[in-house]
């Protein structure tokens, strides 16, 4: 539940997912882009967009159905072309892989292929947390009295947001940045 609200919490009585932020910067499909695809293109732009600063600690969050959309890109060379994903033991010995040299981390709380958040590209040293205490337990035999169960209950009280409220403007360019790019729905 924590991870998720990491991701895509509403900010309410949980913490504010990177998705909610206000930092969010989410970049747009390529024109004539079909549904459910992704391409280097959009790979390029989220990554052009991504602030200098998070650059070295950033990482490729990805939903596990993005996979095979991964495996099939490649910058074109010539008449040929060169992987853009390298796997693990190639060129860098990250544990799932590198996308133009910055880890690829399946998680499960990223959207599926398609949709906002199926691909980030995002620095979680700008994601700042905060707990209060460990975690809570309790137990009773009386509220599942009737089945010869015992009820159980895990608190954790936990809070986050990210460290930027808005995407910035460098101070050469035009463009804006954040430490949290995702790519919008392709449909």
């Amino acid at each position: 539940m924590v991870g998720d609200a990491i991701v895509e919490g509403s900010g309410g009585a949980q913490p504010q997912g990177f998705l909610n932020s206000g930092a969010l910067l989410a970049v747009a499909k390529q024109s004539g882009q079909a549904a459910g695809t992704l391409v280097k293109e959009n790979l390029d732009n989220m990554y052009s967009r991504l602030w200098a600063g998070s650059v070295p600690t950033s990482a490729w969050l990805i939903n596990q159905d993005v996979w095979p959309a991964i495996f099939d890109l490649n910058q074109a060379v010539g008449t040929g072309g060169y992987p853009m994903f390298i796997p693990p033991g190639g060129y860098n010995a990250a544990p799932n892989g590198t996308l133009l040299g910055r880890p690829v981390i399946p998680i499960e709380f990223a959207s599926t292929l398609g949709t906002q958040g199926d691909v980030n590209l995002v620095d979680l040293n700008q994601y700042v947390t905060i707990s209060k205490g460990g975690i809570a337990q309790a137990q009773s035999i009386h509220v599942e009295f009737l089945t010869d169960q015992l009820a159980l209950r895990f608190v954790m009280r936990v809070d986050g947001a990210t460290w930027e409220n808005s995407p910035v403007t460098p101070f050469k360019g035009t463009n804006t940045q954040s430490s949290f790019v995702t790519l919008q729905t392709r449909s």
